[in-house]
């Protein structure tokens, strides 16, 4: 980004060099690239598209000015800055770089919900959409087979035609539903971008179950006031839990992080909703009396292989008890009844028995 249209534009050219082309055409000579140079090159497909229209083709780098009306929309309804855009390898940088440079939907200077826009498309980049997604990315080559004949992701439609998205009637987004997405192909790790919290007007429910997404729970994630549902299991995560997204999102039923590599303290709950609950296989702390001293509806919750200590709250081992269908799977320290291997088995270790003794340090060791 750029505060005047002076600057020289060699931004582009500068990358390029970086780049080894198999053909030994670069841009600094007048052999320029070709669009397969690019992608032999391992640049994103999408990026080369760029790449051949602007860079080399027009004898150097395009840039954006703080003046352009797009980049305008954008800081007006995010409330960002020009400097949270300078980092050249954020989701935030490459999402504007497409809208102002790529995207083809009309009147972006004026679209209302280009905060919205704005937020998946950097999801988008964050996530490895151009390399790792196995369906509905923005590759010429990618099949995109979800339900309700949704398109594929930076199409230019509107963004509820996208796939993985359910908007309500006044075409904002309230579920991002992609398990199962991503086939981790290089040395970028996929993360979540901090501009998720951009959704907080409107996003109920997320799943990203199952992407070998890294990095960590970005702290804005706790500006999703209305989350009901959030479902993260089976990733790479790291770092702590922000405590915010269970303070903030009083109406979650469903918070799922299982198989995870976080850390940390959970804050004494009091999610009125919460029906169902897995922390299991993270290294979690704290003391699970307090913490589950105020969550009414629980029933079904897994706490295996973690760091809690304390003696579970009875009231909730007992509406497994009642319920069948309810389930309580706690590790060894925390039976429901505070007594291992005593004659109610059942409650121990949620009802694997005694034999299922395992704390998180324990679990990693075997």
């Amino acid at each position: 980004v750029t505060s005047t249209e002076n600057e020289p534009k060699s931004v582009c050219r500068d990358y390029l060099r970086t780049k080894d082309f198999p053909s030994g055409t670069s841009c600094d000579g007048d052999n320029l690239p070709t669009y397969q140079d690019l992608v032999s090159a391992n640049i994103t497909m999408s990026t080369a598209d760029f790449l051949e229209q602007h860079c080399c083709a027009f004898g150097g780098g395009d840039r954006i000015s703080e003046d352009d009306l797009v980049f305008e929309q954008v800081r007006k309804f995010t409330g960002m800055s020009v400097s949270d855009f300078q980092d050249q390898h954020s989701p935030s940088q490459k999402a504007l770089f497409w809208l102002v440079k790529v995207d083809s939907y009309p009147n972006l200077e004026d679209y209302l919900h280009i905060e919205q826009r704005f937020a998946l498309s950097s999801i988008y980049f964050g996530l490895n959409g151009d390399t790792d997604w196995l369906e509905c990315s923005n590759r010429a080559n990618t099949n995109c087979s979800a339900p309700n004949n949704k398109s594929a992701w930076m199409s230019g439609v509107q963004e509820c035609e996208w796939a993985y998205l359910s908007c309500d009637r006044n075409l904002f987004v309230t579920e991002l539903i992609m398990p199962s997405n991503l086939a981790v192909t290089g040395e970028n790790v996929p993360i979540i971008s901090s501009d998720i919290g951009l959704l907080g007007e409107s996003l109920e429910q997320i799943n990203f179950c199952n992407n070998r997404i890294g990095g960590t729970i970005p702290n804005k994630i706790g500006s999703l006031n209305l989350l009901t549902s959030f479902d993260v299991s089976y990733n790479n995560l790291q770092g702590g839990l922000p405590s915010i997204l269970l303070t903030n999102a009083t109406g979650l039923e469903v918070f799922r992080v299982e198989y995870n590599s976080l850390t940390g303290t959970i804050p004494d709950l009091s999610l009125f909703r919460l029906r169902e609950l897995n922390l299991s296989f993270n290294n979690f702390t704290g003391n699970v009396a307090n913490i589950f001293a105020d969550v009414p509806k629980l029933a079904n919750v897994s706490l295996l292989a973690t760091s809690f200590t304390g003696t579970f709250p009875s009231d909730v081992c007992n509406r497994s008890i009642v319920n069948p269908l309810n389930t309580v799977r706690l590790e060894c320290p925390l039976n429901c009844d505070g007594v291992l291997a005593d004659s109610d088995a059942s409650n121990d270790c949620g009802g694997f028995g005694s034999g299922f003794c395992s704390d998180y340090i324990g679990w990693v060791d075997s």
